[in-house]
């Protein structure tokens, strides 16, 4: 969490989004940017997202580590992901 607040200055802004994820575990400034958990193992999850352009972040909360990051366009509503590990993912997105 504080990696991200201090990369994200208004992360304290952030509202808890469950309904933006499929997970239910999401803080999102719509738009923005999308802080999303899975929870369970290596399975797919959709984020509710505004059209454009992100950057996003694979985290390992396990390993306490990045595992991959990019750039996705975004159409605009639900969006498929599926993390790159196994385990717990958090998944960043932020616009560009």
């Amino acid at each position: 969490t504080n990696n991200y607040a201090s990369r994200v200055p208004d992360l304290a802004t952030f509202e808890p989004r469950g309904d933006l994820c499929s997970t239910t575990y999401a803080l999102a400034d719509p738009g923005t940017a999308y802080l999303a958990y899975q929870p369970t193992s290596g399975l797919s999850f959709t984020v509710n997202m505004l059209a454009g352009t992100y950057d996003f972040e694979w985290y390992d909360p396990t390993n306490y580590a990045v595992n991959s990051t990019g750039s996705r366009v975004a159409s605009g509503g639900n969006e498929s992901f599926t993390p790159p590990f196994s385990g717990d993912a958090v998944l960043f997105l932020i616009i560009v």
